[in-house]
């Protein structure tokens, strides 16, 4: 089974490269992010004629909805079960998280905050507040023996260059992470990242940086799934958007 997970930044203007990709690669299952478009406006059938079923979360609103989704291959055949629309957390808003069960295996598409609009002491309080409800829902669900993988764009430089900390990169956010490490939840790249030439760094490609700056996207998943990981990489040579690159993770299967 062939994971994969893309802050596209702009369905409506990347679906041409988007599903170039997709037909090219055959994920069984791709959590978008930053979507821009409205569940009304989601381009279903474009995704369909490939063979795709898809879920979005992003309701009309003036609050700040960056909009996630999930893209289900039909021939993977997937039983679905219940789905989620969005993270309780009153100090953040928007459409940030989608998840569905299939097949048992609870699957979902993340976009944490940035909030850049705020002060950084305040910003980085609210952030880590998010990934910490993010991390108990992740971990109730593991603790009942559901298979769990959390993927998309969780704006913490946790591998990188050097540069300046801000409250997008701060300590306090590695941190919280890094506890998330310690409680069972795996980060699949950092546990088998196979391409000699990928440096795993999802973000920040550029004709002067070709090998990208950050790692920013992540695929976290429950040890009952990380058992059955084979392989881990970052697509280089994608091509959908010009400063990020999708982050690719595979699984033998049965992964139940």
């Amino acid at each position: 089974m062939r994971i994969a997970t893309l802050m596209i930044n702009g369905l409506r203007h990347k679906l041409p490269e988007l599903l170039g990709w997709m037909e090219n690669r055959q994920p069984d299952l791709l959590a978008l992010q930053k979507t821009f478009m409205c569940d009304d406006d989601f381009p279903k059938g474009a995704f369909g004629g490939i063979g795709y079923r898809s879920l979005s979360f992003r309701a009309r609103s003036s609050e700040y909805n960056p909009g996630v989704a999930i893209l289900i291959r039909e021939k993977g055949r997937f039983e679905q079960g219940e789905i989620v629309t969005g993270l309780p957390c009153p100090d953040v808003t928007g459409s940030r998280f989608l998840s569905v069960d299939l097949d048992g295996v609870h699957f979902a598409s993340v976009y944490a905050p940035y909030l850049d609009y705020l002060k950084k002491a305040e910003a980085i309080r609210r952030r880590v507040g998010w990934l910490r409800r993010l991390h108990d829902h992740a971990m109730n669900l593991a603790r009942t023996g559901s298979p769990v993988i959390l993927c998309g764009d969780f704006n913490v430089k946790i591998d990188g260059l050097p540069e300046r900390e801000t409250a997008k990169f701060s300590e306090d956010e590695r941190r919280e992470l890094i506890a998330w490490r310690k409680s069972g939840l795996v980060d699949l790249y950092r546990e088998a990242h196979t391409l000699h030439d990928d440096p795993g760094y999802t973000f920040g490609f550029s004709s002067t940086c070709p090998e990208g700056t950050s790692r920013l996207h992540l695929a976290i998943a429950s040890q009952s799934l990380a058992r059955h990981l084979v392989r881990a990489y970052v697509d280089t040579r994608a091509e959908i958007r010009k400063e990020a690159r999708p982050l690719v993770v595979e699984f033998a299967e049965p992964v139940r």
